[in-house]
């Protein structure tokens, strides 16, 4: 009797030793689904290809939005609520939006939009794109430049000879007839200054003349 209750006990602990294995590994599993789900949350895969976010047919545009309306205004139309995370300075809105454009694999983590001073008015746009690895950099340079190139081959191109492997701080400016206009800067492991890091993609769409106030 004593014996049959000792296998008992036995059985019992191996048991327990199983059920708790499970329930751990199901708990870790539950973890890990959940942190990944969170990661796809917050990156948003964008519906639109990336040119099409930056001219709308006519001029250049940031993200579909009229040049010149009020911050109030600009908030409305991306949706952007004030406790999104925004950094908010003089005559410009940070916001932490992670955007993919899957068409050139570029990963924007940072959108800027600046205004005039008073009256506040949205002047230009940007996507910033920070990267680690040189290489996939340089891949998302090749693909973002083809796809700007081959939208905007119509427009007036600045003249220089862009290679981020010879001159990797660089840039190129494309010109709409009411010079609205778009630059694709690249800055690479060369970078000099502490407000950019290397390896980092800049999109950015101006206003055309005379109401853009700002660089």
């Amino acid at each position: 009797m004593e014996m049959k209750t000792r296998i008992y006990s036995m059985k019992d602990t191996k048991n327990k030793r199983k059920f708790l294995l499970i329930a751990g590994i199901v708990i870790i599993s539950v973890i890990v689904a959940s942190i990944v789900i969170n990661e796809v949350n917050n990156k948003q895969v964008s519906a639109e290809k990336l040119v099409d976010t930056l001219y709308n047919g006519e001029t250049f545009e940031f993200r579909g939005i009229d040049w010149f309306v009020s911050k109030e205004e600009m908030l409305n139309h991306e949706n952007i609520k004030q406790n999104d995370g925004l950094e908010v300075r003089p005559n410009v809105i940070k916001h932490p939006q992670k955007i993919t454009f899957k068409e050139v694999e570029l990963n924007v983590e940072t959108i800027l939009y600046n205004f005039t001073d008073e009256p506040n008015m949205l002047v230009s746009g940007e996507y910033w794109a920070t990267f680690e690895d040189k290489d996939k950099y340089l891949a998302t340079v090749e693909k973002v430049k083809s796809a700007l190139d081959s939208e905007f081959k119509s427009f007036t191109r600045s003249e220089d000879d862009f290679n981020p492997l010879q001159y990797p701080s660089d840039s190129i400016i494309w010109r709409a007839e009411d010079e609205s206009r778009l630059t694709f800067s690249v800055f690479g492991d060369n970078v000099d200054t502490e407000r950019i890091e290397p390896y980092t993609i800049n999109i950015h769409v101006s206003a055309p003349p005379p109401a853009r106030d700002i660089p």
